[in-house]
């Protein structure tokens, strides 16, 4: 009785699903076809909205990730537009026509394939306990806690030395390094992240788990002081996050009560005003005498600058496709096999800039730097820049059909997610370390969140942990032989 009737209610959401995409469909391309970009915007709005009712309806234990994946790209892409149409402006700039229907129906192709991914094949599985972690000893966990203190601190002590520093641009973040510290704080602050993420993984308590993630999110206030956002966002929706699956998953311990609920409620107005003043603060520009509801539509409307982003990518897609592009989607992992140090020494490579620079500009696979070097010139020299999305970089790379199939492959991991950290310590680590990241990838790369697995921080932080296991393994033996004997 039970599974037929979840079998009728599954079938029946995924039905009703489908009459919601056909007339969203429908209605984009009536105004496609009478020529009012609006309408066709009203049909992107509609599957977005119905994409999170539908979810919190029919999965709501699994929704969560999906929901705040879909706030993301409100906030980065659909914010601009939306606003615009409301205050009845123009948003439809100096573009062509099939710039616009292009973009839009991209967006509307990508909202279908996150929704089908992350639900439509979804199975019910029954909820399973932890699979047990390989840390097991206490001696560990508490030298890896220990460690991942002291990997923050060397990741804080970077980062105000960075501030130190600072000449007062914040476009100097992207033309070079500008930090002046140690090798060895260097090192441990770029394996930081991945030694927390370790720890994280085994499971710690809700205090030593506060006490991490707190100073993970403290370190990146000297990037907030320089006038960048991401690095604090990320962090910040990363720590929501572990609470997130902690609470989901565990069976004993409450993760997110009332208190917790009623912090975040009350924080997240105070931070929106505060990163809409930072639009003027970085640029030394006077802060509106406005009321705060202004410095909250700023900031959205501000924030949607990678809509713009995603119309200049389609419309100038025939400078960006040069001879030495390979792909986008996966452009990190490309220069990372042709420009590193030893493809430069074999193969003769060029070696690419830091930062902003020409070669970056017209060899590389980084869509951000190729668009931004087109539509701003020398002024992407100087720092400035227009950034990447993912939705365009699938486009370019793989049409329509790709931009349906890579983000149902993205659905699919939010609707799993629960599951994927339940099931082993291999696995939560994994997942963790893509939640880093993933949060962002509407105004980022598709494989942003994914590029640990290239990052030498990432394998040296694996092979020291490994090596403290190995030596606490060896001193317990050691002790325990010698409990023996007496």
């Amino acid at each position: 009785m039970h599974i037929s009737m979840f079998i009728s209610r599954k079938v029946n959401s995924n039905m009703y699903y489908l009459m919601l995409v056909a007339v969203c469909l429908y209605v984009f391309f009536i105004g496609q076809y009478i020529d009012e970009k609006n309408t066709s915007l009203m049909a992107v709005l509609i599957l977005f909205c119905g994409n999170i009712l539908f979810s919190i309806r029919y999965h709501r234990s699994t929704s969560v990730f999906f929901i705040i994946f879909h706030f993301m790209i409100f906030l980065f892409i659909l914010s601009r537009p939306t606003i615009a149409m409301i205050r009845g402006d123009n948003w439809q700039y100096y573009f062509t026509d099939d710039t616009i229907y292009t973009c839009l129906l991209i967006l509307l192709l990508s909202l279908c394939g996150l929704y089908q991914g992350g639900f439509f094949v979804r199975k019910s599985s029954r909820d399973r306990a932890y699979s047990k972690t390989k840390i097991q000893s206490m001696e560990m966990k508490k030298a890896l806690f220990i460690f991942t203190l002291i990997c923050i601190m060397g990741n804080l002590w970077a980062e105000v030395s960075s501030y130190i520093s600072f000449t007062g641009s914040y476009e100097e973040i992207y033309i070079a390094p500008i930090t002046n510290v140690p090798l060895f704080v260097s090192i441990i602050s770029g394996i930081a992240p991945f030694v927390m993420i370790v720890y994280l993984a085994c499971n710690p308590s809700k205090n030593k788990s506060m006490v991490v993630l707190g100073l993970y999110v403290i370190a990146s206030v000297p990037f907030v002081l320089m006038g960048s956002r991401n690095v604090i966002m990320l962090r910040a929706l990363f720590a929501g996050s572990y609470f997130i699956l902690r609470e989901l998953c565990e069976r004993r311990k409450k993760w997110i009560g009332r208190k917790e609920i009623s912090l975040v409620v009350m924080l997240i107005p105070i931070v929106i005003v505060a990163l809409g003043a930072m639009n003027y603060t970085r640029e030394d520009k006077d802060i509106p005498s406005n009321s705060p509801l202004y410095l909250v539509e700023d900031f959205f409307y501000k924030q949607g600058t990678s809509f713009d982003t995603m119309i200049q990518t389609v419309e100038y897609k025939e400078k960006i496709l040069t001879d030495t592009y390979i792909n986008f989607s996966f452009g990190e992992f490309v220069d990372f096999v042709l420009y590193n140090g030893v493809s430069n020494k074999v193969l003769g490579t060029a070696e690419l800039e830091y930062g902003n620079g020409i070669k970056k500009a017209t060899i590389s696979n980084n869509l951000a730097h190729r668009v931004s070097y087109i539509v701003l010139g020398d002024s992407y020299l100087e720092g400035h820049g227009r950034g990447t999305t993912y939705f365009s970089e699938l486009y370019l790379d793989f049409g329509y059909i790709g931009v349906l199939f890579f983000n149902m492959l993205i659905g699919w991991l939010f609707g799993r997610a629960i599951k994927f950290y339940r099931n082993s310590f291999f696995q939560r680590i994994i997942l963790l370390n893509i939640l880093l990241n993933i949060f962002l990838t509407p105004r980022m790369s598709f494989s942003s969140s994914i590029t640990f697995v290239i990052s030498y921080y990432f394998w040296i932080a694996i092979i020291v942990i490994a090596m403290i296991y190995k030596g606490i393994e060896l001193f317990l033996v050691k002790r325990n032989k010698r409990a023996k004997v007496y």
